[in-house]
């Protein structure tokens, strides 16, 4: 089963991803719950075995040599940095404790990037067989998430505000200056000089990130205006929510 972007397969993926968000919104608060926590356990353990997989992925670490980026190693793999990746513990802490900002910053945050890693994944991951360990890997951790963050709205876990975008904006910001920091930190004390958490760095071969970067060429402010343009794009889809349920 080939994956590559916006063909049948991939099609197949996501709508499948999508009805089982829209299923979870006809279960019981206790089923949901009990999914949810099995899909972010799920995900977590899978999250780790893939980046095993990976490190040990001796075609994918050729790949790196030959466009000149690092291999995958310990410091620039096993931090769940990434936005996709953040579900391992945004997931988990949202149904221990129901804060606010963490289930606006994954309701809001997740649906996109995870989209976006499907649509625009970067070098390796587009083309190949999902059979491959890397590739199932890399699809399954972006689609888990997705699933459960779509399952905040379909469930009624998450009823939007307009605040919300601020939360979120104050949790992106928080999340891509950590990653910024590891990426400094790891680049300046280990041998691994092109760890880039979040892609804070550069954009890593990613096509929808090349846009902002020739725009902004400079590490970690470039990745701004993306974040400006989703907090418009999250106020619009506030409106149509709250405009849908006043016409109801």
């Amino acid at each position: 089963m080939i994956i590559t972007p916006f063909k049948r397969n991939w099609w197949i993926l996501t709508g499948i991803t999508v009805m089982c968000a829209v299923l979870m919104g006809s279960m019981n608060e206790k089923t949901v719950r009990t999914i949810l926590w099995a899909a972010a356990i799920i995900n977590a353990i899978y999250f780790y075995v893939y980046k095993y997989f990976l490190m040990h992925d001796e075609p994918y670490m050729k790949l790196m040599d030959d466009y000149g980026f690092d291999r995958p190693n310990p410091y620039g793999e096993l931090f769940p940095l990434q936005f996709c990746n953040s579900a391992i513990f945004t997931l988990p802490l949202i149904l221990l404790t129901g804060n606010r900002a963490l289930i606006a910053y994954a309701a809001l945050g997740l649906p996109v990037s995870t989209f976006l890693g499907v649509s625009f994944p970067c070098l390796g991951f587009a083309g190949y067989d999902l059979k491959e360990k890397r590739i199932n890997g890399f699809y399954v951790t972006h689609y888990l998430p997705m699933f459960m963050a779509l399952s905040l709205w379909t469930t009624g876990m998450y009823v939007p505000e307009y605040k919300d975008v601020l939360l979120f904006a104050l949790c992106f910001i928080a999340n891509i200056a950590l990653a910024h920091i590891a990426n400094l930190l790891i680049r300046k004390y280990t041998v691994y000089k092109k760890t880039n958490y979040f892609f804070t760095m550069s954009p890593d071969g990613n096509a929808g990130l090349e846009f902002f970067f020739k725009l902004i060429p400079y590490p970690f402010f470039y990745a701004f205006p993306a974040a400006g343009i989703f907090m418009v794009l999250y106020l619009v889809v506030i409106f149509i929510y709250k405009l849908i349920f006043l016409l109801i």
